[in-house]
């Protein structure tokens, strides 16, 4: 039940641009969050019982084609992006970090951990 008011509480946080291949997604249960860290091979799945605490959120880059499909996961914490992972912790690519950074800058979430990232 904290879960979904959390969630509830971000739903602005889910982010679908027109003429965009990318896009934001919010889970929407803690299952979602277990299988995201299962499909890219980290360790996200750890990460429930902080989303359930309030200490972080966890969003979900995905395509608009198929948002099925895990691509980057995405931590927020205090209006920062301050993690984004992708298979096997793999760094965003340029399109993914760009898109990140256009995103952030869309919210009002702090990027300077993609822009300085290498």
């Amino acid at each position: 039940e904290k879960f979904k008011n959390i969630i509830e509480d971000n739903k602005g946080l889910a982010y679908k641009p027109k003429r965009e291949h990318l896009q934001v997604i919010i889970p929407k249960e803690p299952l979602d969050i277990i299988r995201e860290g299962s499909a890219l091979s980290h360790c996200v799945a750890s990460y429930v019982d902080k989303v359930i605490d309030g200490k972080c959120l966890i969003l979900f880059l995905r395509s608009v084609v198929n948002e099925n499909d895990s691509l980057v996961t995405i931590e927020i914490k205090d209006g920062d992006i301050i993690n984004a992972k992708g298979f096997s912790n793999r760094k965003p690519n340029n399109a993914e970090k760009i898109f990140l950074i256009k995103y952030g800058k869309e919210k009002g979430l702090d990027t300077t951990f993609l822009r300085y990232w290498k």
